[in-house]
């Protein structure tokens, strides 16, 4: 497993999957009225919610960085068969990272990953407007409100976990 890969299934699985997306159903049941959880209703926002600010980067990174480090372009840079054609490599390298590019619709994934994360995040931060707009107001009170935005910041969040798992697991060549 490279090491691209293990940060996408820390970001994607074992965060956004197990961990985000079950706290923000959890705090939609809660403001539903659904359950009761003291503890989780006074930390939801700065303990959760607020989670998004750091792993937004980490995403932002791991979708720019996958067309250069999941490319078989590696691949033939790091051949042993090849050793004697060290001026050659480069030259398949690159051809072989473009024909990966193109078959594979990388750009198009990339752009399609960080749009949805860009949504994301514009839903986020309109909503933490909001909630600093309103910090002396009953906390139920202002969720209720913004409830569509946390609604669609969710549903925003669930669709990047989607387009996550699309990107390839491994290197290889076309």
């Amino acid at each position: 497993m490279t090491a691209w890969q293990r940060r996408r299934t820390a970001l994607s699985h074992d965060w956004l999957k197990n961990r985000y997306l079950p706290a923000l159903a959890s705090w939609a049941n809660i403001l539903d009225g659904r359950i009761q959880d003291a503890v989780f209703e006074t930390s939801f926002e700065t303990e959760v919610l607020a989670q998004w600010e750091t792993r937004r980067v980490e995403a932002l990174a791991l979708i720019n960085s996958f067309s250069s480090e999941m490319s078989p372009r590696q691949l033939v840079i790091e051949a042993s068969t090849m050793a004697n054609d060290a001026d050659l490599r480069p030259i398949l390298a690159e051809f072989i990272h473009e024909l990966w590019m193109f078959r594979n619709r990388v750009a198009k994934l990339v752009w399609i990953a960080t749009a949805r994360l860009r949504t994301a995040d514009a839903v986020y931060l309109r909503m933490k407007d909001k909630l600093n707009d309103k910090a002396q107001v009953d906390r139920f009170t202002v969720w209720n409100d913004i409830r569509p935005d946390f609604d669609a910041f969710a549903r925003h969040c669930r669709r990047l976990g989607r387009i996550l798992t699309r990107f390839q697991d491994d290197i290889s060549i076309v």
